[in-house]
């Protein structure tokens, strides 16, 4: 502990000199950070005060799942530290519910202003989608290695094993857990050798070559029996949303979430009965032309279906899409970085 206060002590004085050295030569109009918790952000604020510079946050864990926000309240309601003032922009207004409520927050101010990063996708997706008709993409966003089960609020860990396709083995706090990420997989995998989708090119999108490894390493038996299906980190996620016919992942990836803008039908494998509120009424695809799977053995067909079908998204479908996700992602409409961007000019 004291060795950290230390290190806390010698960084911050290192940045008041660095940013007196900035300062003599350009007119700072304030700082920008992605999370407010980060030891080394808090003193980058705090150095930046002496200089009445102000910290913009604009945090980038804003969407999330009731397990999660209790998880995160909990861990937060112990910090006994105010955290330097900041200007707090969250992507929509269930995180600003729940931040402005943590002790060591009272002293920001908060802001619903979206993503920033979607409005280049949004407008994207407007001006080119709509003439796409050779969409030959079906994408998994792979949260096998990720933890997005309702258990998380006794265990947020990364570090698992799978006993089993629907069992997994935290190896911090030794303990199991449910989990479908290792089942869908290997249904996804079993998709991409059916003669009935052969013209399509599966890809499971993962966030860094670290998980493509893992995925590699985990599912090598199978992968090697389909010559039709590509585990990569490198795919950008505006090819995804132009080019994808059917994309698949979980409702409580913030990727799954940003892809409702595309015009491709969405599924989502829903039977280890996740508590989603917004997803509550939506039974069947036929509106939104999203698929809420709440049994195993409607996977293949769904996907035969879409295809059997050509099931197409318009306007309509993905207006209500977005709707469903209002609360945590508020608008997708391609002026979030203007929300950001009237938050800076206000401060």
């Amino acid at each position: 502990e004291d060795g950290h206060n230390r290190a806390k002590k010698e960084y911050y004085n290192f940045l008041l000199d660095l940013i007196s050295q900035l300062s003599s030569k350009f007119n700072i109009g304030g700082l920008i950070v992605g999370n407010f918790d980060y030891w080394e952000h808090q003193e980058w604020s705090k150095a930046s005060h002496k200089f009445d510079i102000p910290t913009f946050c604009l945090y980038r864990e804003s969407y999330s799942w009731d397990a999660k926000i209790f998880w995160r309240k909990n861990l937060y309601k112990n910090f006994i530290n105010q955290i330097p003032k900041m200007e707090i922009c969250v992507f929509g207004n269930q995180a600003k519910q729940w931040l402005k409520d943590i002790p060591a927050l009272t002293n920001s101010n908060f802001y619903v202003t979206g993503s920033p990063r979607t409005d280049y996708h949004y407008l994207n997706c407007k001006n080119k989608d709509k003439n796409n008709k050779s969409k030959n993409l079906i994408v998994l966003f792979d949260f096998y290695g990720q933890n997005y089960g309702d258990n998380i609020e006794i265990c947020s860990h990364h570090n698992f094993k799978f006993v089993d396709l629907n069992t997994k083995f935290c190896l911090i706090c030794n303990k199991s857990f449910s989990d479908i990420s290792a089942e869908v997989t290997n249904k996804f995998i079993s998709l991409s050798r059916l003669p009935d989708l052969k013209k399509y090119k599966f890809i499971i999108k993962t966030k860094e070559p670290y998980y493509s490894k893992v995925v590699n390493e985990t599912f090598g038996e199978i992968l090697n029996k389909s010559n039709n299906i590509i585990v990569t980190s490198s795919l950008d996620f505006e090819n995804i949303l132009l080019n994808s016919k059917i994309i698949v992942g979980s409702f409580r990836s913030t990727a799954i979430a940003e892809s409702f803008i595309s015009r491709a039908s969405i599924v989502l494998p829903y039977w280890d009965n996740q508590k989603n509120k917004s997803l509550d009424n939506i039974n069947d695809g036929l509106e939104t032309n999203l698929y809420k799977l709440e049994k195993r053995e409607a996977f293949e067909n769904t996907f035969l279906e879409i295809i059997k079908n050509s099931v197409e998204t318009n306007d309509e479908s993905i207006h209500k899409r977005l709707e469903l996700i209002n609360e945590g992602l508020y608008k997708i409409d391609g002026l979030s970085s203007k929300r950001f961007e009237d938050v800076l000019n206000r401060s």
